[in-house]
């Protein structure tokens, strides 16, 4: 490493920690210190636009996206910036076919939709997915900083990741959403503070943008317009944007996790604002991990430090890359390495802090609320509490798990696919098909599950014994100390291409299917085989059906079924009766409910 952390570093990376501490004192200690479940887990639900809006950025882009989005643009090339282009359609699709059922029914969390739509049972298997799904992502969000912790700092990884999930936990279960919310604002500036300013240095390093932009030419990395249909390429127009669309959807409309940031929000005006910030947020965020891609490349165009041979720097896998270019390109300025460890920190206890406050609200709302309906308010507030802590330290646990994955971002993807996928096609289930029953959901989801999970095991069996297509772009190697090499091995044509010339078997074409693809099929088999069982049961039993609340429909969906299905939907909704619902109103006093007729 050519950058050492000296007392200037150490000290800008304790002042956000301090800050972020300090806010979770604040609203865990003035004010109404947090005292009901519904201040705590949903802020009331008066919460404004733009907070929630940064904070929604800040759990979707992890120091996972910060890690390994760069290293994806400099093996890959920039194809994967096509992945923006999904960001339409999917804020289209929370905006009008997702929230507004959530809304309309008022529910405090998301799995509180699948009892109301198909049964308790399906709702508490979903929700013990939804745990378990929080409780890995958070270990993978917190091992991807440590990892850079250490390799610039020589810290332990379990060190490390102890001081982020005590300092997590801390402002989390202390000040509750609101604290979390605030706080994600303060990282988020600081997220995208530090990553611009180690790219604009490393843009000087290099000899300015031309430089870039030539070396990125000569190295094949910006082609964007790949229209190859083959699914297993791993990036392509068609991959990036429908794929894509998949990759981004679950977290947003099917998980406690940002479904809590859009129930803190009165009203669907204000969760509109916070889509429109996100959107051009998202891109921002994402499309400045692209280019950081592209420098690191221009950096490193001529000795690649993943090369095991003669490459000096040298790091031992890609999730040590972005680290290895920031110490090379803070050398000899205090402070910037401080502030790149301060932002990627940042990225981990956003979404450290946003799970914790989820698994907090899905044992409160999905469980103990359930087994004791007779719990004061101010017990459950403080059993949430207890929650945070106690699950936090669980997840802790499971850094040790991660340690011994590979390369952070298709393990994520793989997870994404056998968890997030099946619970969107779950929720999509629910909300689109109103014949879709609960005995056919349920078989659906483990018939889907059995499926992708075999699919993975697969893919990464073969992965380990090198048999699936290798699609990494040319790597140069010529300059690096001690290289025999003459001629930079991008002389070769088309290098990325050659795995399409070798046979495989009809397996390995199989599990060659891009990652991305992996939570896109997940969902679409959940519908399909959820659809299937339902229609099989349906047939076999002949038993009366209880009709559904139209509210539970997403109210596109409804308006054509009753337009083109008007005599076939009286047999699947209850269109006849105006839906109610309960609202709650809660303020420093009392807490006051009302029913309100649609």
């Amino acid at each position: 490493m050519a950058s050492e952390v000296d007392w200037v570093d150490y000290f800008v990376f304790g002042i956000v920690l301090s800050i972020s501490v300090g806010i979770g004192i604040f609203y865990g200690c003035f004010g109404s210190k947090q005292k009901t479940t519904k201040e705590y887990l949903l802020a009331n639900r008066q919460m404004s636009s733009i907070p929630v809006a940064l904070s929604m950025i800040c759990s979707a882009v992890s120091a996972i996206t910060l890690l390994a989005n760069p290293v994806e643009v400099y093996k890959y090339g920039l194809q994967y910036l096509m992945v923006i282009l999904s960001f339409v359609p999917f804020n289209l699709a929370l905006l009008y076919l997702y929230i507004p059922v959530y809304f309309n029914l008022n529910v405090n969390s998301a799995y509180e939709f699948i009892e109301m739509r198909f049964s308790h049972g399906v709702r508490v298997f979903v929700s013990a997915l939804a745990v378990l799904h929080v409780i890995i992502s958070m270990a993978i969000a917190i091992y991807a900083p440590a990892l850079a912790i250490n390799y610039v700092t020589d810290v332990s990884v379990e060190l490390t990741c102890f001081i982020i999930y005590f300092v997590c936990i801390f402002y989390s279960a202390i000040g509750g959403l609101k604290a979390v919310l605030w706080t994600d604002v303060f990282q988020a500036g600081v997220m995208l503070l530090s990553l611009s300013v180690i790219v604009g240095k490393g843009v000087g390093d290099v000899g300015g943008m031309s430089i870039v932009w030539e070396r990125a030419k000569e190295g094949d990395r910006l082609g964007v317009l790949n229209f190859d249909p083959d699914p297993r390429t791993r990036h392509t127009i068609w991959t990036c944007i429908f794929a894509g669309y998949f990759f981004w959807l679950p977290s947003y409309a099917a998980t406690q996790l940002q479904v809590q940031r859009f129930l803190s929000m009165p009203n669907m005006s204000r969760v509109k604002r916070a889509l429109a910030i996100n959107f051009f947020g998202l891109i921002v965020i994402v499309g400045l991990c692209f280019f950081t891609g592209l420098v690191i490349f221009a950096k490193f165009h001529d000795c690649d430090p993943l090369n095991k041979t003669g490459a000096d720097p040298h790091v031992e896998n890609s999730d040590q890359l972005l680290p290895l270019f920031v110490s090379e390109t803070s050398d000899g300025i205090p402070g910037l390495l401080g502030l790149f460890i301060a932002g990627l920190t940042c990225a981990s206890m956003s979404s450290l802090s946003s799970g914790l406050t989820a698994l907090a609200s899905i044992t409160t709302y999905d469980y103990v609320n359930k087994l004791f309906p007779n719990l004061s308010d101010l017990k459950l507030s403080l059993i949430s509490k207890v929650n945070t802590f106690v699950l936090g330290m669980v997840s802790f646990g499971f850094v040790f798990v991660i340690k011994n994955m590979g390369d952070i971002l298709p393990v994520t993807s793989s997870f994404l696919g056998v968890i997030l996928g099946p619970t969107l096609g779950i929720f999509s289930l629910g909300m689109f098909f109103p014949w879709a029953n609960a005995e056919g959901a349920t078989a659906g989801l483990v018939s889907t599950f059995a499926i992708m999970i075999t699919f993975v095991l697969g893919t990464n069996l073969n992965s380990i014994k090198d048999q699936l297509p290798v699609q990494t772009f040319p790597l140069d190697v010529s300059g690096c100390p001690g290289s025999n090499d003459t001629m930079s091995i991008f002389s070769s044509n088309n290098g990325h291409t050659e795995w399409k010339d070798k046979e495989y078997s009809g397996l390995v074409k199989m599990l060659s299917l891009s990652y991305m693809w992996y939570s896109g099929l997940g969902c679409c088999l959940a519908v399909f085989l959820g659809l299937i069982m339902s229609l099989i049961y349906n047939q076999v039993t002949k038993r009366e059906r209880k009709l559904i609340n139209p509210l539970c429909i997403s109210p596109p969906i409804l308006n054509l079924l009753k337009k083109f299905c008007p005599d076939h939907i009286k047999n699947w909704v209850d269109i006849s009766a105006k839906p109610t619902i309960t609202i709650s109103i809660t303020n420093e006093d009392e807490t006051v409910e009302y029913n309100k007729s649609f």
